[in-house]
């Protein structure tokens, strides 16, 4: 079986959904278009579990990456996603555009820290240069799960625990010093460590904001998964944590059949 196929590039382009690209090309140019040999296409979601919203430049394939917020009081939120294997778009010479198929773990570990030689979104090369280009560090993670596992969670979280803490380290020595420099150069980031901890400084009030951050959470007293601390439900193991709360909130789960006893004289 050859590994690639020649179409014309105006059908190509066509194909590719670029109408740009399809009315600029000539019908008489070739691009060459490789096989997925029958590969099941494997999806793979990105999600983020931070309040910081991130749009970044990662060419030639993601151009523009917008990683939207995670809305506070949620776990996480769905952002994007890619399959695996995964058409890159390529562009020879000649300017002909074309795809070729990749490893979509890569991509998606490459699209969310550059710098990672391999799939380990724990790698963090602490690079000076790397300073924002490793999205891991922030609370964004890649998963062939939906919804993600409590494992990924975990990780993800403790990634983005660690940046936080080093951030408010550097924000409390810079306080120090001088209150008016701290409020100058107090970034996004450290607001949202601020925030995360419910941390009040000259620079950030936690104390004036109504917190709904993952501060605001506790561990379920059952499975001991991150909760909402108004939560009247587990969301991850259904256990009832406030029952006057959660028999307004969810009135069927609390309805008796006939010939059910009363709560109170339930075993």
């Amino acid at each position: 079986m050859p590994d690639v196929q020649l179409m014309g590039a105006k059908e190509f382009a066509q194909l590719s959904g670029d109408q740009k690209i399809a009315d600029s090309v000539q019908e008489d140019r070739l691009v060459n278009i490789p096989e997925n040999f029958g590969i099941t296409e494997i999806p793979i979601y990105v999600y983020n579990i931070s309040t910081q919203e991130f749009n970044e430049s990662r060419p030639p394939n993601h151009p523009r990456l917008l990683i939207r917020a995670c809305p506070p009081g949620q776990e996480y939120l769905l952002v994007g996603q890619i399959t695996h294997p995964f058409r890159e778009m390529t562009e020879d010479a000649n300017f002909n555009k074309g795809f070729r198929y990749t490893d979509g773990y890569r991509e998606a570990t490459k699209m969310l820290n550059p710098q990672n030689p391999g799939t380990d979104q724990d790698f963090d090369d602490g690079s000076p240069l790397n300073v924002g280009g490793n999205l891991n560090r922030y609370g964004i993670f890649w998963s062939i799960h939906n919804p993600p596992l409590g494992q990924e969670l975990k990780a993800a979280r403790a990634r983005v625990e660690k940046t936080y803490r080093a951030e408010l380290e550097k924000m409390v020595a810079i306080e120090a010093r001088s209150p008016d420099e701290a409020r100058n150069v107090a970034t996004k980031t450290a607001h949202a460590a601020a925030a995360y901890y419910g941390r009040s400084f000259s620079w950030h009030r936690s104390d004036l904001v109504p917190s709904a951050s993952p501060a605001g959470q506790i561990d379920c007293p059952n499975c001991a998964e991150k909760i909402a601390a108004t939560a009247a439900v587990c969301r991850h193991c259904d256990a009832v944590l406030d029952e006057e709360k959660a028999r307004k909130l969810f009135p069927d789960r609390f309805r008796r059949g006939p010939g059910r006893p009363p709560n109170e004289a339930a075993a």
